[in-house]
């Protein structure tokens, strides 16, 4: 939110500084004044406008990166947005980690496949991720068959 509101101020000066320049009252233009200030207010607002496009596209970069994904699908489409590979892995790393806390295991294992053999093969924060939720996959279902086995030996008791 804070990158938003600096791109807000960074609009609304350029507003009134163009706005100021465009109504400055001057006593005697002539013709070669009044040519003068319309080439300065041209410059200063192709300024003001390339500068507006830069934080724009900044706090676009940003935000791109803030996103939280609820699946690994949509980690790995927003990361494909991103610039650098570098930036790619970290986002996708943080992501993986996200969905880890949220108990999303299968969905670790795919990013951190992605990372492995899409960006960055030696990657140990993919590596560890993906050891990590294995783990946890494997745990799971050593669980589930456990319950399954008591359920079944249960049965007709």
């Amino acid at each position: 939110m804070k990158r938003i509101s600096d791109l807000t101020l960074v609009i609304l000066f350029s507003i009134v500084l163009i706005a100021g320049c465009i109504n400055q009252e001057q006593p005697s233009l002539n013709t070669k004044d009044s040519s003068e200030t319309m080439e300065t207010v041209k410059k200063v607002t192709e300024d003001l406008t390339s500068t507006v496009k830069t934080a724009a596209s900044n706090v676009l970069e940003e935000t791109k990166k803030e996103i939280i994904a609820s699946t690994a699908k949509e980690a790995i489409a927003a990361a494909k947005n991103l610039s650098l590979t570098k930036e790619k892995v970290g986002y996708l790393v943080t992501q993986a980690n996200n969905l880890y806390s949220s108990e999303k295991f299968q969905d670790v294992v795919d990013i951190a496949k992605y990372i492995l053999t899409y960006l960055d093969k030696d990657s140990q924060p993919a590596k560890n991720l993906l050891d990590k939720a294995k783990s946890k996959l494997t745990s799971m279902l050593e669980q589930k068959a456990s319950d399954y086995s008591q359920k079944i030996g249960n049965f007709g008791k």
